[in-house]
């Protein structure tokens, strides 16, 4: 697991998280979740909402910040995966 600690935490359930935490591994799951968003930045937010296993609530409270950091490693999973047809 990937546990990234936030600079600036978020307040969800009622309750202030101070860190995330990715899966060890991305499921396809995860990249589904991102057929649902339209924008490049809403897909990123449905991956690691899907990944932490948050609601889309609190993923859009992370500070910018935190954001880059967290898919940053987020995206290293992206570049593992296969590429599907030809463009």
């Amino acid at each position: 697991m990937a546990v990234i600690t936030l600079k600036h935490p978020v307040i969800f359930n009622d309750e202030q998280v101070g860190e995330i935490t990715l899966p060890d591994r991305l499921k396809l799951k995860h990249m589904k979740a991102m057929d649902n968003a339209s924008g490049e930045i809403s897909k990123i937010a449905a991956l690691i909402a899907s990944m932490a296993d948050w609601p889309m609530s609190a993923v859009d409270q992370i500070d910018v910040e935190d954001f880059n950091a967290i898919a940053e490693v987020a995206g290293g999973f992206l570049g593992q995966s296969p590429v599907i047809g030809n463009k």
